[in-house]
């Protein structure tokens, strides 16, 4: 604390302070009273200090904290478990036992008269080292072991054979001085002296280090390497099948790479492959190189079978692609994927299971020589094989037929993409090429699958089958390109079998010009023709009629005539019609009906026709009335004035003359209720109605015999 605000009473008198300043805050005092107080606080980073505030005066000291290294702004009071520490009255504190040195010794083993723990003799105990046998220590390979008392022993095991690894086996060894060097620092290496030819490729055989020159072999004269073969003719030479597997884990990745640098030289190749294809038959397909590419679990983006990139710079000309004669440049199968007809599994039917959103998880060729069968009503080109579980080491060495019968089949051999039922992919097969092929006893074109592999680890289990008719497009070694569509971005020339145009107009007419593009003309109208000028385009023009001839221009149509047989206009009895477009139209009023043939025109009035069923009377007819029935007369919409019905009884049967919502029959000074009727059962009874447009009831102005009108 520091005093301040000082009061000096007398010169010699003591000086009395007024208020006291802390580490934190400042205390007064009040009616001459002041609080000096402690206690102890969590831990701050200060070991010790004062707080001033009001007149107290408050001194804490922070509890002690556990820290990685010595720090004195952690230091504080603190308290001591007494089951680890003692106390003594002076504060001292020590570890209970007082940090005595060890009295015994733990050991891992002992055997009487050995003991656990080994305690001195006369303040001594022995150690020793010694060898057992192998497997005796166990996983530890070293251990502490008491055999006598105050004597402890440091046993290691020796070391064993074993089939497979096996920790607990480990121990000290020494090595067969044929086969092995060990030199003063203990670094085993193989004795150059070993029974092994110069070239030798060294591997662990069946219980020993083994060697096989024939197929395994290094070349050390040429730095070459064979496999298959003990006289390499490149730096790597293989004889047989090369399988590599590759999972990428990383973008931009290359399962394979080559860097091939022609340095200038000539006919250089990066890669070379001489196909040899034997006595093939015309129901083999056999490729070069097959891409499979397996998609199931994409969800965008473009995958290249083949891509060529080259610079801009440099004067070389470069083909992505090139043949030589004799050879089809490109063969399109063009299609898509659908649910098989037919699938059976041996003899299960599983075609629900391996439709497309089908439960899957079928599992095929489980045995050898089992089989797999796909049918569709019609030959077909392509099979989908997406698989759950692969088949394991060589596949199912599948065997490939086709029905030729109702239970006979011939072998072929299909492009496998699916490698025999190890990867998902496609089967493609060329149904052009399977002569005899036939539907089956299912009625199905049937290809059928067979395992061939005596012994198969893991069987395949199928997701999905689909299959696909396609139809083929090609460009073939003659030149010839099939192709569905083409789209052009710059229009095809004239001498390259094109117009030279990227439209032409609707309807219009072509004109040569030569090795130029195509001139198109106007769309002719009615009646024009393209009429020649000598050395320039046709024009469109329409026909000029000469003296006494008529011309008459229409859509499709050119009618040229004499003028004496071209009516101009046509008198009727009331009024003259004139001819529009050269047609007149010939029309039947109620109670008559036209109709023409050639060059002839009918006029009835009215048609008649035999009635045998209640229905609704068709409009200016008459009908014979052969059978017991009701007639409905038309609704009045649409009906004008003198429009006609003639009804006659051509049997004993009742015929019954029906109108409807509001209108009403009146035969002479009888007239039925709205909706009424009209009736007559005598044969040769007759009655002929005309419609009253203003009342819109229906008139009978021709009566032969008895009606009842209700």
């Amino acid at each position: 604390m520091s005093q301040v605000s000082l009061i000096d009473i007398e010169g010699n008198h003591p000086q009395i302070p007024t208020s006291f300043t802390t580490d934190s805050g400042i205390a007064i005092p009040i009616a001459n009273n002041l609080e000096i107080l402690a206690t102890y606080v969590s831990a701050q980073s200060i070991p010790i200090q004062t707080v001033g505030s009001g007149n107290t005066i408050t001194i804490q000291s922070q509890i002690t904290s556990a820290i990685a290294a010595s720090s004195v702004a952690d230091a504080g009071l603190a308290s001591f478990d007494s089951a680890s520490f003692s106390v003594n009255s002076v504060g001292f504190v020590q570890l209970i036992g007082g940090g005595a040195p060890a009295t015994d010794i733990d050991v891992d083993a002992f055997t009487a008269p050995g003991t656990d723990p080994v305690v001195p003799l006369l303040g001594h105990i022995t150690l020793t080292g010694n060898q057992v046998a192998s497997g005796v220590v166990g996983a530890n390979v070293i251990r502490t072991n008491s055999l006598a008392a105050s004597t402890a022993t440091i046993e290691i095991q020796r070391s064993n054979t074993a089939a497979a690894s096996n920790i607990t086996l480990n121990g000290v060894a020494h090595y067969d001085s044929s086969m092995f060097s060990v030199d003063a620092n203990g670094f085993v290496s193989l004795n150059a002296s070993a029974s092994f030819t110069t070239g030798s490729v060294i591997f662990w055989g069946a219980t020993a280090f083994s060697q096989d020159n024939a197929n395994f072999f290094w070349d050390d004269t040429n730095n070459r390497f064979g496999v298959g073969l003990n006289t390499p003719l490149a730096t790597f030479h293989v004889v047989g099948a090369i399988k590599q597997d590759h999972t990428s884990t990383e973008n931009d990745d290359h399962a394979i790479e080559i860097v091939c640098n022609a340095a200038g030289f000539s006919d250089v190749k990066a890669m070379n492959i001489d196909y040899i294809t034997g006595a093939m038959g015309a129901d083999q397909d056999e490729e070069a190189i097959l891409v499979n590419i397996d998609e199931t679990l994409s969800t965008g983006g473009i995958i290249a079978g083949y891509l060529c990139l080259t610079t801009s710079e440099g004067l070389a000309t470069v083909n992505g692609y090139e043949t030589g004669i004799n050879i089809n440049p490109l063969v399109h199968q063009s299609g898509s994927f659908g649910n098989a007809d037919y699938i059976r599994n041996k003899a299960v039917n599983v075609t629900a299971a391996l439709a497309a959103g089908g439960a899957g998880a079928i599992t095929a060729f489980v045995a050898d020589n089992d089989t797999f069968t796909i049918g569709e009503p019609a030959s077909f080109n392509e099979i989908e094989v997406i698989l759950t579980t692969p088949a394991s080491g060589g596949g199912i060495g599948p065997t490939f037929e086709y029905s030729t019968g109702a239970a006979t089949f011939a072998v072929f051999n299909p492009a496998d993409g699916t490698n025999g039922f190890r990867e998902t992919g496609a089967i493609l097969l060329n149904s052009t090429t399977l002569s005899g092929w036939v539907a089956a006893a299912s009625g199905n074109f049937e290809i059928r699958i067979t395992r061939t592999r005596n012994v198969l680890i893991t069987a395949p289990v199928l997701d999905e089958i689909q299959v696909s008719s396609t139809t083929e497009y090609r460009w073939d070694k003659n030149g010839d390109v099939n192709i569905h569509s083409l789209t052009l971005v710059v229009p095809l020339t004239v001498p390259n079998g094109g117009t030279g145009n990227s439209s032409l107009t609707d309807h219009g007419i072509m004109l040569g010009s030569g090795a130029g593009a195509v001139t198109v003309t106007a769309a002719p109208t009615n009646g024009q023709l393209l009429i020649g000028s000598t050395g320039v385009d046709p024009v469109l023009s329409t026909l000029t009629a000469g003296t006494g001839i008529g011309i008459t221009n229409a859509a499709g149509s050119i009618t040229i005539a004499t003028a004496a047989t071209v009516a101009v206009s046509y008198t009727t009895d009331s009024g003259s019609a004139v001819p529009a477009a050269g047609i007149i139209s010939v029309v039947g009023l109620s109670g008559s009906k036209t109709s023409g043939a050639t060059s002839v025109i009918t006029v009835k009035s009215p048609p008649f026709s035999q009635i045998g069923a209640s229905a609704t009377s068709a409009l200016n007819t008459g009908e014979f009335v052969t059978a017991a029935v009701t007639r409905t007369l038309p609704a009045s919409a649409g009906l004008a004035d003198g429009d006609l019905f003639i009804y006659v009884c051509t049997s004993a049967s009742a015929l019954i003359i029906q109108s409807v919502s509001a209108q009403k029959i009146r035969v002479g000074s009888l007239i039925s209720a709205a909706a009424g009727t009209a009736t007559s059962s005598a044969i040769g009874d007759s009655l002929t109605l005309r419609f009253n447009a203003t009342d819109g009831f229906f008139y009978a102005v021709s009566v032969v015999g008895v009606w009842t009108v209700v």
